[in-house]
């Protein structure tokens, strides 16, 4: 009899010290509250957004006044029209959900604020690369300040906020970047500067 109930707090005990085995943290992988620790960890976020860059090329004049080519350019003839499906690269919001999305979380982050401020400059910066190049392209356009998910129905389907309260915008972010990007020959290479 005395060895059932040995056995049975056995078991109890050692049911109750499973959960310390099962309700564990990923270490193979991150998630959103492990991610946003250190300012590495922003930068690393940073990193992402360099491929928004334009890459030099020969044929960056072909939508300007600066050069005549051969084949029909519908900006040059003010034909462009808001498109109506997200089938348009130029009216995805990939990158500004992703900048968004960084600047909601990188406040989780303990550090020194100019080495904090580095980064989020950078991530502004490229939130009002992209915004303006919206503007130049379709004039008014929707401004979001969060990342949007899919039950953010209301948000996801307002209307176009004037153009100049969107490039007002761009420009705090701008200004921002000025303030907290270091001078030329002070960035790390290949980093952005004022």
């Amino acid at each position: 009899m005395k060895l059932k109930y040995i056995f049975g707090m056995v078991a109890a005990v050692g049911l109750m010290n499973s959960c310390d085995v099962t309700d564990k943290k990923p270490i193979d992988s991150f998630t959103d509250e492990s991610y946003w620790t250190k300012v590495s960890d922003l930068k690393y976020y940073a990193n992402g957004l360099y491929d928004n860059l334009d890459k030099p090329g020969v044929d960056k004049d072909n939508t300007s006044d600066n050069c005549v080519t051969t084949n029909y350019s519908s900006t040059l003839f003010n034909e462009i029209v808001i498109p109506t499906t997200a089938d348009n690269a130029d009216w995805k919001w990939n990158n500004i959900r992703a900048c968004n999305f960084f600047l909601q979380r990188y406040k989780r982050v303990e550090g020194l604020e100019s080495e904090i401020n580095l980064y989020v400059a950078e991530v502004r910066f490229f939130r009002a690369l992209d915004y303006f190049g919206k503007i130049k392209k379709f004039g008014d356009v929707p401004w979001y300040e969060k990342d949007l998910q899919t039950s953010d129905t209301e948000e996801l389907y307002k209307g176009r906020d004037s153009r100049d309260f969107v490039l007002g915008k761009v420009i705090e972010d701008l200004e921002f970047a000025i303030q907290w990007l270091p001078d030329y020959g002070q960035q790390e290479s290949g980093r952005l500067t004022k």
